[in-house]
């Protein structure tokens, strides 16, 4: 009688933990889909925006480059002024890259996790 209930026991545990293990998987298996999934969109996300700027101010820089050039009497004048206020942007957020990075990190840590 007590090796029967025991063997009950035994039997019944063996189906919680196998059930357990389940349902764990599961919640892995959707937790690294939702993952994937904001991860995907995002990057969509950012690229159609990232284009959509690169355009805008691709256009607004040839603008500004004409109008200075006007001003500086010729348009050679115009876009080398425009031409080295990206390079000292760049410069800037060269000399930057490790703040900006921690910042990224850190958006991308509490959207993850």
């Amino acid at each position: 009688m007590a090796f029967e209930e025991m063997k009950h026991h035994l039997s019944e545990l063996d189906k919680r933990v196998t059930d357990y293990v389940d349902d764990s998987l599961e919640y892995v298996e959707l937790r690294g889909f939702k993952i994937s999934m904001v991860l995907v969109t995002s990057l969509i996300l950012f690229f159609l925006l990232s284009s959509i700027g690169l355009l805008f101010l691709f256009l607004v820089s040839i603008g500004v480059a004409m109008t200075v050039g006007d001003y500086l009497g010729g348009y050679k004048w115009g876009f080398l002024l425009v031409g080295a206020f990206y390079l000292v942007v760049g410069l800037i957020v060269f000399a930057m890259r490790r703040s900006i990075n921690k910042v990224i990190l850190r958006f991308f840590s509490k959207k993850f996790f």
